[in-house]
């Protein structure tokens, strides 16, 4: 089998004895091209202190027809907490605040389409499962949470932190992008 360059100039391209192709490229990784090429890229801070154990701090609906991607968190708590994230809650969220995630990308003047919101008891929701759950170690600190598999929100599925003592300071940044295939 024979790659040739695709510009009629006649150059081949190399193949391994395994029938890998031999490249020089540069890659990107998939949230840089949201951010950087489609302007789709946010961090959505939370500052909470939950009222009681099991109370929910943080909202998010995808409203989008694009998937969102939560990348990760960046954590910390004044002492220490552990948090769930959970995904697929259902019901409709009371007691919250409206939040706005900022872009990314400074020249974008694209906005994150969903429902952010805020609080130290934000009630009215149930049914989801959890997908992690991460100690906070109080006190020292941030440390960034990295969902390894990243966590995909097609429209109109939601995501939400638990926080399981309650009644501790907790601060988040959450990081995601929409998947627009660009």
């Amino acid at each position: 089998m024979k790659v040739d360059d695709g510009k009629g100039k006649g150059y081949s391209a190399g193949v391994t004895e395994g029938g890998l192709l031999l490249t020089l490229s540069t890659t990107i990784t998939r949230e840089h091209s949201a951010n950087h090429e489609s302007g789709q890229a946010y961090h959505l801070l939370v500052e909470q202190t939950a009222t009681g154990a099991g109370d929910v701090i943080f909202y998010m609906k995808n409203t989008s027809e694009y998937d969102m991607i939560v990348e990760g968190a960046l954590l910390a708590a004044a002492t220490d907490e552990t948090i769930e994230f959970v995904i697929g809650d259902t019901g409709t969220p009371v007691d919250g605040s409206d939040a706005t995630p900022v872009n990314c990308n400074a020249g974008s003047g694209n906005s994150a389409t969903g429902i952010f919101q805020t609080g130290n008891n934000i009630t009215g929701l149930s049914g989801g499962s959890v997908i992690d759950r991460v100690l906070v170690n109080g006190g020292s600190g941030s440390s960034y949470h990295n969902f390894e598999t990243d966590l995909i929100f097609p429209k109109n599925t939601v995501l939400t932190i638990y926080c399981v003592a309650g009644s501790i300071k907790v601060n988040a940044t959450i990081i995601f992008f929409y998947n627009t295939g660009d």
